[in-house]
């Protein structure tokens, strides 16, 4: 029987159409937060998972592996990464100084502990895995006591690595016990360079996101072109969406310029908390959002998945700072544009760990959208002005960078992809 960690219910369309998908091949039991079940449908069997008991040993435990547990090997990227979360989650100056204080502490001191050093000695609360044979989880593995029970009863653990930026800003892999499963031969390099962990323990698949743009394509009847410019917020932090916000003003100045009857639609960060700093651009009259909402439990509906698809496909062409939106727009005819300009005024200190530049040297960034033989990459804002025209006069020309972001991961149908992680599970051993 198989089992699967949820985490991240809400947020992820494509794991509650997979656990749906696999539910009608088998039995599976679901193993969840209490804040997740809610959101578990009656239909599906759940248990609640256990937190690790607050023994002394495990405090320790957990100190000595936040200061020398293994980190991706990129450590500025992931150190960069935490001190950005922290300005955002943090609740005062304080937290973020002492979150920075920690974080560069860990880039600085040595790896001693391994993940899988780490919990195999930590205490635990028994779980109930009776009549479970194999566990599926995703990135990043949060619940410590389920991943040590199911371990140490040597049930065999798969982790499908849920997204392309997991890989360098997360810490919990493990070398030895744990089979992974990413988009494509290119991810599980990726993972050898950030993690050290051998191709044997990767398997190759395809981006689960993706599989309600394969659904769409056979529909007969799909929207023509419509006269808008689509822009896809792509930063959920504050003092990044500040930054942002200037690059979309640059974008509608240099559209407006272009022709004023061409509108920009605007599509909002979902997982931002506030939107209230999208207010000032209501009142740029070539500006239009998205009819997009956010939702109560659930926070991205398969309506909205349709909808967002829809508008992909009616743009002139798609634009945006570094979402992974930008990899689902390249399946479509309608040119990607990736914006990194430097030569904005971002009112912003570039010693701030909070530049919008430090966002885009990210290590999937420059790996992936960063690719300087294609025109799509926009470094210059004074330079946007031709693109767009090009993409309005002759978009058939800026189709070749669509196809090498295609290369990242095969296009397939959910039940294709059940179908090949049924295979991956029931063949490998761990």
């Amino acid at each position: 029987m198989l089992a699967i960690i949820i985490d991240h219910y809400h947020l992820r369309n494509d794991v509650r159409l997979l656990a749906d998908t696999l539910s009608t091949k088998e039995h599976v039991i679901f193993l969840a937060e209490p804040s997740e079940i809610k959101l578990i449908s009656s239909f599906h069997t759940a248990r609640e998972m256990k937190s690790l008991p607050t023994t002394f040993k495990n405090r320790l435990l957990k100190q000595l592996y936040f200061y020398f547990g293994n980190l991706p090997k990129i450590r500025k990227n992931y150190r960069n990464y935490i001190i950005r979360r922290s300005h955002s989650h943090a609740d005062s100056p304080l937290q973020r100084i002492s979150q920075k204080i920690k974080v560069t502490l860990q880039v600085w001191l040595p790896d001693l502990v391994s993940f899988d050093q780490y919990i195999n000695a930590i205490d635990i609360n028994i779980e109930d895995l009776e009549g479970i044979t194999r566990v599926l989880s995703f990135t990043d593995i949060n619940n410590e006591n389920m991943i040590a029970n199911i371990l140490r009863k040597k049930i065999p653990l798969y982790t499908y690595v849920h997204s392309w930026d997991h890989l360098a800003k997360f810490r919990r892999f493990s070398r030895e016990q744990i089979h992974y499963i990413t988009w494509s031969s290119a991810l599980s390099k990726d993972m050898e360079l950030t993690h050290g962990i051998s191709k044997e323990r990767t398997s190759t698949l395809a981006a689960s996101q993706y599989t309600f743009i394969d659904k769409y394509f056979p529909l007969k009847s799909k929207p023509g072109k419509e006269n808008f410019f689509y822009y896809v917020a792509s930063f959920g932090y504050p003092k990044l969406v500040k930054q942002e916000l200037l690059i979309v003003k640059a974008i509608a100045k240099t559209l407006g310029r272009i022709d004023p009857s061409i509108k920009l639609v605007f599509r909002p960060y979902p997982v931002l908390k506030d939107w209230a700093p999208y207010e000032i651009l209501k009142n740029i009259e070539n500006i239009e959002f998205d009819d997009f909402e956010k939702h109560e439990g659930i926070l991205l509906k398969n309506s909205d998945m349709d909808h967002k698809i829809d508008m992909i496909q009616k743009s002139i062409a798609v634009l945006h700072c570094g979402t992974t939106i930008g990899l689902e727009a390249s399946y479509f005819d309608t040119p990607v544009i990736y914006l990194c300009p430097e030569d904005i005024d971002y009112r912003l200190s570039m010693k701030d760990l909070n530049h919008i530049f430090h966002a885009w040297n990210q290590f999937h960034l420059k790996r992936y959208y960063q690719l300087p033989n294609y025109k799509n990459v926009v470094t210059r804002i004074g330079d946007l002005e031709h693109l767009m025209q090009y993409a309005i006069t002759n978009p058939e020309a800026l189709l070749d960078y669509n196809r090498e972001l295609r290369k990242l991961s095969p296009l397939i149908s959910m039940d294709e992809f059940v179908a090949r992680l049924d295979r991956i599970t029931q063949a490998k051993t761990i």
